[in-house]
């Protein structure tokens, strides 16, 4: 055993039975083992009793020993390749695999469409960028909530693009494995409308904006509407990826995308950002000061561990033992 070992152990209880869990480590281990103390020495029906999962394998690895489901005492070994262990660093960006889309990708559409050329293994609110595109290049080099999935091949992001003068074509995507580094963070925008006194912002990621946070606005001249750039304002209500701030832009210039030849000459993208970490409230019934502690912008959410996927977490409630380990010495031979 070498002097600088890192060594975490541990018990994790199952919140939901089949429902993956994420175990916080003050590090990314090489290996990850646990053993379930609750059906340990169970045969009556077939159980996981023991997994370890290895940082170099692909995303969704794991080893495990499971009960044969009889009343043999025997166990059955079995490799996963998928709802395994994922070993997460999410200290930096962090992407999928590249995947390339089809030749036309994206299409002229209220929601717009994206098409890749092989299966993109996406699910509704996984974020992606998109990247590296011919034509359509206004909506190139930023970050996408997945809003809808089609098929394998095909899912929507929340951009109007049906007034775009064509198709986006060629290109790539991948997927944004921890896009939620920084909380709520800053978010690039992709429409705005005003509601009478107040003004509706759409973000391409979802936010995590609070009713009451402050906020101000980035506007770039291309992108219309700015006497919007600069000003500040609060966030009156919200949903995944919209919200509702309170400046009334009734009389401003319409928003609107720059077109592809202005995108080709270089252009920056509009953002609404939260700014300070404290709004406080007025005074209460009685005469006491009110405070509303609401996050601010670039709250760090980086953080290291292990998820466990729901084939190893069969059971509610049952108890593991885990040891993850991290060796200050690693040698292939």
């Amino acid at each position: 055993m070498s002097e600088y070992n890192k060594i975490t152990t541990g018990t994790i209880t199952v919140d939901t039975g089949g429902v993956a869990q994420f175990v916080t480590l003050p590090y990314k281990p090489v290996r990850f083992s646990m053993l379930n103390k609750t059906k340990w020495g169970t045969s009556a029906s077939a159980q996981v009793v023991r997994a370890v999962g290895f940082s170099d394998d692909a995303a969704g690895t794991a080893y495990y020993e499971s009960t044969e489901g009889s009343s043999s005492s025997a166990l059955l070994s079995t490799k996963i390749t998928s709802n395994g262990f994922t070993f997460v660093e999410a200290g930096t960006p962090s992407y999928g695999p590249v995947i390339a889309l089809a030749s036309t990708y994206v299409t002229q559409a209220s929601a717009a469409l994206v098409t890749t050329a092989s299966a993109h293994g996406l699910a509704v609110g996984d974020v992606v960028l998109l990247y590296g595109t011919t034509a359509m290049l206004q909506i190139a080099g930023i970050e996408y909530t997945v809003q809808t999935v089609g098929s394998s091949t095909t899912f929507t992001i929340d951009v109007n693009s049906s007034g775009f003068a064509s198709a986006a074509t060629a290109g790539f995507m991948k997927k944004v494995l921890y896009p939620d580094l920084y909380l709520p963070g800053n978010r690039y925008i992709t429409a705005i409308s005003s509601s009478g006194v107040n003004t509706v912002v759409t973000t391409s990621v979802n936010n995590q904006f609070a009713v009451g946070q402050e906020v101000q606005f980035t506007i770039p001249s291309q992108w219309g509407m700015v006497q919007l750039d600069q000003l500040k304002g609060y966030v009156i209500s919200v949903t995944s990826n919209t919200a509702t701030v309170n400046i009334d832009s009734s009389a401003f210039s319409a928003f609107a995308y720059p077109t592809s030849a202005v995108a080709a000459r270089g252009m920056t993208f509009p953002q609404i950002t939260p700014i300070g970490d404290q709004n406080s409230g007025g005074l209460a019934p009685g005469g006491v000061l009110t405070s509303l502690t609401i996050p601010g912008a670039y709250q760090t959410n980086t953080r290291y561990g292990v998820i466990i996927g729901s084939t190893l977490l069969a059971n509610t409630s049952d108890v593991w033992e885990f040891e993850a380990i991290y060796p200050d010495q690693i040698t292939n031979q």
